[in-house]
């Protein structure tokens, strides 16, 4: 009985092992001001999977952005550029806003937990600027 049950946990734990490398990770990496005084967001992801997406979570929030601890906007699946789903990629998410004195900008990515990751904790940064 213990035989079986210490063969099942192996085999669990190597599951789990296997699919959490097939997993991306989406990670905010930095919020920049662009020379046309754009802000953009960079996310990378740090996996060797490229993920599939299925058409029904275009509609699903993947990034939200906070301006001064405020709700600003919310971008659907559908608006991320899809090479952000390949195997280590970056993108640079070009948001609607421009940068001003006293600034706090904070992004979220994949907040829902929509997509299945292999690491959340990376999924938000907030910056100041000033």
């Amino acid at each position: 009985m213990k035989r079986i049950i210490i063969f099942l946990i192996l085999i669990g734990s190597i599951t789990i092992g296997i699919f959490s490398n097939n997993l991306p990770d989406f990670k905010v990496t930095d919020i920049l001001v662009h020379i046309d005084k754009f802000i953009y967001i960079k996310i990378n992801n740090n996996s060797n999977f490229n993920f599939q997406i299925k058409p029904e979570l275009n509609e699903i929030i993947f990034l939200t952005i906070y301006i001064n601890k405020l709700k600003r906007a919310e971008y659907k699946l559908k608006y991320i550029d899809k090479k952000l789903f390949t195997n280590n990629s970056t993108i640079f998410f070009k948001t609607n806003f421009r940068a001003q004195p006293s600034l706090n900008i904070k992004v979220e990515i994949n907040r829902e937990k929509t997509i299945p990751e292999s690491n959340y904790i990376n999924n938000s940064m907030e910056k100041n600027f000033m």
